[in-house]
């Protein structure tokens, strides 16, 4: 009895001890196959549904990728990329890559598949999902640390997020800089503007005062022994006469615009 007992034992520790193994065998299987399934993605490889699913007679960066985390050495994967042919078997797993309908997410595929076609989210490398590049990448990325892969994602995430900061910056800078650019030229027209007016009014002054010098004769600059007449009195005149009220810039008349001009107020 004691004998029956120790063989039940026996043949239920093995027994569970074969479960444990294949349950972790699988665990580990799932994991290596969702880190290959990602790091070909983003080596923007298609054939990336499953490792059955293969094309153009060549391994998949997907299948060539498990097979190295299945325990095939990378030498031995780039071995196999160099033959080329529609089925294989290596390390007990069978492999296919000419199979109809060939891969579910290749667009070149699409009418095999029908509904159940879904596409990659990005431009499959290779045109029909598989090329001799697509093997090679699968079997680099089997002996590559998946963390130290996932380090340089995010590496490379954050230098791209922080280009697209300082580009949208310079963007920006840039449109502040041609909006004052275009500011400035504004400016400068309005000064020209302003130049040109004070130009116009100088001329009109000057115009005004010549002809006011010509109505009476000269006598604002006609002084001194030669024409004896005193100097030293204004000869601008202080109120206006009923013969010379004309018009002056600015809505005055020409008297009291040049009575301002005597005493300094416009020159």
């Amino acid at each position: 009895m004691d004998e029956v007992l120790a063989m039940f034992s026996a043949s239920l520790d093995a027994g569970l001890a074969n479960a444990k193994a294949e349950a972790e065998a699988k665990a580990a299987a799932e994991q290596s196959f969702g880190e290959c399934q990602a790091m070909c993605a983003a080596e923007q490889e298609c054939c990336n549904v499953d490792i059955v699913q293969g094309s153009n007679q060549r391994l998949s960066c997907l299948q060539a990728c498990t097979m190295v985390k299945g325990g095939v050495t990378a030498d031995q994967c780039n071995a196999e990329c160099a033959d080329v042919k529609c089925d294989r078997t290596v390390n007990g797993i069978t492999y296919h890559h000419c199979n109809f309908p060939g891969c579910g997410d290749v667009p070149a595929h699409k009418d095999a598949f029908g509904d159940k076609f879904q596409p990659a989210p990005y431009e499959c490398a290779a045109q029909w999902g598989t090329d001799d590049n697509s093997c090679k990448k699968g079997c680099l990325n089997g002996v590559t640390d998946y963390e130290a892969f996932k380090a340089k994602q995010a590496a490379e995430a954050e230098a791209a997020g922080d280009l697209a900061a300082a580009t949208d910056k310079v963007q920006t800078m840039t449109k502040e800089l041609e909006s004052l650019k275009a500011s400035y030229a504004e400016m400068e027209k309005g000064i020209e503007a302003k130049i040109a007016a004070a130009a116009e009014d100088a001329h009109t002054h000057r115009a005004y005062r010549r002809e006011y010098h010509d109505e009476i004769g000269g006598t604002h600059r006609a002084c001194g022994a030669r024409t004896g007449r005193p100097c030293g009195t204004s000869a601008w005149p202080t109120r206006p006469t009923a013969s010379w009220p004309r018009a002056a810039p600015h809505g005055r008349t020409v008297v009291q615009t040049l009575t301002r001009l005597s005493i300094g107020i416009d020159s």
